[in-house]
C-alpha cells in the first residue's frame, strides 16, 4: 500500500481458505487497486482481482455425476479474472457513486474416466449506480443494482462469481447491504440475524447474490430525516428480480417467473445520550412469482420486526 499524490495504490492477496489435505487445494484471492482524484469532488478507482479456487481440485467425482453437467461443487478448479472501476462525484445537488465489474475465467474440469475436457467458461458482469441528495429537511437516495445471468449455467456461467459462490468453509460472505433492505437482502444492523431472501448465510434462495447463475437486478429508494433533536425516522422501498430464469427452472416449474419480491420498511431511532441509540424497525415483503410452487400457488408474504441498540465509542 502506498501513495503518489494524487494516486493511492494497494496490492495484496488473501488466503480465503487453507485446506488441510493437499498443498494445492486452497482458495486464494489476489488484488490490485489504484485510487485517483482527477478533479475536485471526484474520485475514480481502478481494480483488478484474480480468484483461484482449488478447494475441489482433488475431490473424487461422485458416481453418476459428469463434472461439466454439474458445475459446482465438482469443478476441479476455478480461475476468474475481475477487472473493475468504481467512482464517486458530485452532480448538481446529488452525489453519485457506482461501480462496474467484468468477469472472465473458467471452471476447469476433467472427466477422470474418459479424460474429456469439461470446462465451463465464466463470462459475467455487475453494475451499480446510486444517487444521494438532500431533499427538504432530510436525505434521500435512489439506487439500481444489476448482476448478469444466463439460461444454462452448466454450459456457460453468466452470473458474477462472489465469495459465496463456492462457499468453501468457513463460508464466504458476499452480503450487499447499502440498499437498506431487511428481508430481500442483508442489512448491516441485523448482525445477529442470518435470514433474508438472498445474500446472507440463511438466504432462502442461497447465500450467493449470483442467484445460482440466474443473476438479479434491484431498484431501491429511501428517505430519512430528523423528527426532533433526538428522534430520527426513515423509510425505504426495494424491488428485486432474477435477471433470467434457467432452462432447468422452466422445465421444473412453468409457473415460475423472474419477479422475486417487493419490500417496504420503516425505522425510528431515539438517541438516549451521546453515542447510545435505540431503534425499532418493521419490514414487509410481497413475494413474487419466482416463489410460486409447481401448482401455481403463491408463496406467503413475509414480515419482520427488529429492535436495535447501538453504542458508539
Amino acid at each position: 500500500e502506498g501513495k503518489f499524490e494524487p494516486v493511492k495504490y494497494k496490492v495484496g492477496f488473501a488466503k480465503l481458505y487453507e485446506n488441510a489435505t493437499q498443498k494445492s487445494d486452497d482458495e486464494t484471492l489476489y488484488y490490485a487497486s489504484v485510487d485517483l482524484t482527477p478533479v475536485k469532488d471526484a474520485r475514480v478507482g481502478l481494480n483488478l482481482y484474480y480468484l483461484v479456487d482449488d478447494t475441489n481440485k482433488n475431490w473424487p467425482i461422485p458416481a453418476g455425476q459428469q463434472p461439466g453437467k454439474s458445475v459446482l461443487p465438482y469443478a476441479n478448479t476455478m480461475k476468474v479474472w475481475m477487472p473493475g472501476v468504481d467512482a464517486a462525484f458530485k452532480a448538481g445537488p446529488a452525489t453519485l457513486t457506482g461501480f462496474f465489474m467484468y468477469q472472465f475465467g473458467k471452471f476447469e474440469a476433467i472427466n477422470r474416466g474418459t479424460q474429456d475436457n469439461c470446462d465451463v467458461d465464466v463470462r459475467a458482469f455487475m453494475a451499480d449506480l446510486r444517487a444521494d441528495m438532500n431533499v427538504g429537511p432530510g436525505k434521500a437516495f435512489l439506487e439500481g443494482l444489476y448482476l448478469s445471468g444466463g439460461s444454462d449455467p452448466t454450459t456457460k456461467y453468466k452470473s458474477p462469481i462472489t465469495l459465496s459462490t463456492t462457499n468453501a468453509s468457513p463460508g464466504g460472505n458476499s452480503a450487499y447491504s447499502r440498499n437498506n433492505s431487511y428481508l430481500l437482502m442483508s442489512n448491516p444492523d441485523t448482525i445477529n440475524v442470518s435470514q433474508c431472501l438472498i445474500g446472507c448465510s440463511g438466504g432462502v434462495s442461497g447465500q450467493d447474490p449470483g442467484n445460482g447463475g440466474r443473476g438479479l437486478w434491484l431498484i431501491a429508494a429511501g428517505y430519512s430525516q430528523k423528527l426532533t433533536d433526538k428522534l430520527t425516522g426513515q423509510a425505504n422501498v426495494n424491488y428485486m428480480s432474477a435477471t433470467k430464469l434457467t432452462d432447468a427452472d422452466k422445465a421444473a416449474n412453468s409457473h415460475r417467473k423472474e419477479d422475486m419480491a417487493t419490500e417496504v420498511n420503516a425505522r425510528i431511532d431515539y438517541n438516549l445520550y451521546k453515542g447510545l441509540d435505540v431503534g425499532l424497525t418493521g419490514a414487509y415483503a410481497w413475494l413474487g412469482a419466482f416463489y410460486k410452487n409447481t401448482a401455481g400457488q403463491d408463496a406467503k408474504d413475509i414480515y419482520t420486526t427488529v429492535a436495535r441498540i447501538n453504542y458508539s465509542f
